[in-house]
C-alpha cells in the first residue's frame, strides 16, 4: 500500500468536510478513543473536540495508533463497557 497516497486522501477528505461546524451541535453520549500515536488522525486535532463539544469524553491511550481496538484491546474494551453502561443508566433515569 502507497501511504503516502492514503495519508493524503485522508487528509483532503478532513479538509473538504469540516467537520468542527457540526460536532458542537451533537446533543448525544460521546465518548473520543485518542490513539496519541496515530499518523492518520494526529491526536492534537482529535483534542480540538475536546473545545467543540464539551461533554464529550476524551480518553487518551499511550502508545497506540490509529487501530486502538487491535493495538490496545483491553483499553478498547474497558472504555466501550464503561460508555454502554453509562447509556443504560441514562436510559433509566
Amino acid at each position: 500500500m502507497n501511504w503516502t497516497i492514503y495519508l493524503d486522501s485522508v487528509r483532503s477528505y478532513l479538509e473538504d468536510d469540516d467537520w468542527r461546524t457540526t460536532l458542537p451541535s451533537l446533543a448525544v453520549p460521546m465518548t473520543v478513543l485518542i490513539g496519541n500515536d496515530s499518523i492518520m488522525h494526529p491526536a492534537e486535532s482529535q483534542r480540538m473536540i475536546r473545545d467543540l463539544v464539551p461533554h464529550a469524553r476524551i480518553v487518551d491511550i499511550p502508545d497506540c495508533g490509529h487501530a486502538i481496538p487491535f493495538e490496545a484491546p483491553r483499553v478498547f474494551r474497558r472504555e466501550l463497557a464503561r460508555f454502554l453502561a453509562c447509556q443504560r443508566l441514562l436510559l433509566f433515569i
